[in-house]
């Protein structure tokens, strides 16, 4: 039997999971894009979830920056494959698409979309 959908709304009492000390750049800014964007049904205990997701980002942009410099690098396009298929895996669990948002049963606003009239 599978578990309950995760709501659109949070808790009341939900707490926000902390930023981790020791995030790159990269990964900071995918912290703070998750945060911003899925707030409302993110609780602490998502934390190492998140962090893995952020980390899982920077090494793919670090792979992107190392096909920049030599797109002939094999190891380069095996390391951004790998790190771009976890990140895909690891990224449905917060939403980050609208079919993964579908799947996770999360109702979004389309009134400010000026393609929602083709969504409903």
């Amino acid at each position: 039997m599978r578990g309950t959908k995760p709501r659109s709304k949070g808790h009341a009492d939900a707490i926000t999971p902390a930023k981790p000390e020791g995030l790159d750049n990269s990964a900071l800014a995918m912290w703070d894009l998750v945060i911003e964007h899925r707030k409302p049904w993110l609780d602490e205990s998502d934390g190492p979830a998140l962090q893995a997701l952020c980390e899982c980002w920077s090494l793919r942009s670090r792979a992107v920056s190392a096909l920049a410099d030599d797109s002939t690098d094999k190891d380069a396009r095996i390391a951004f494959t790998q790190y771009q298929a976890a990140f895909e895996r690891m990224a449905t669990r917060f939403g980050m698409t609208p079919v993964d948002r579908e799947r996770l049963g999360v109702v979004i606003d389309c009134d400010d979309d000026p393609a929602a009239e083709f969504l409903r």
